[in-house]
């Protein structure tokens, strides 16, 4: 996540965006990180890049295991 903040605006930022957002939903799915355990650094960076498709997909399953689990910053949530 920190490495995308760290390259300049164009293609290849909007590139490793993706790929940072793949390999997150891809740790979520297989149960490696919990998202309670990230979840302000996971919605933090998917603001960010909302306009690219994978990002609002791990935004959009990351919002909603937080609520299914209790956790978040939103209603409900317990941040």
């Amino acid at each position: 996540i920190h490495s995308c903040e760290l390259l300049p605006d164009g293609s290849r930022k909007d590139k490793h965006a993706r790929m940072v957002a793949k390999f997150i939903q891809s740790l979520l799915d297989k149960h490696i990180i919990r998202v309670a355990d990230y979840i302000i650094e996971i919605q933090s960076f998917c603001v960010g890049y909302l306009r690219l498709k994978d990002v609002s997909t791990l935004f959009r399953l990351a919002s909603k295991e937080a609520q299914l689990t209790g956790t978040g910053t939103g209603p409900g949530g317990s941040r």
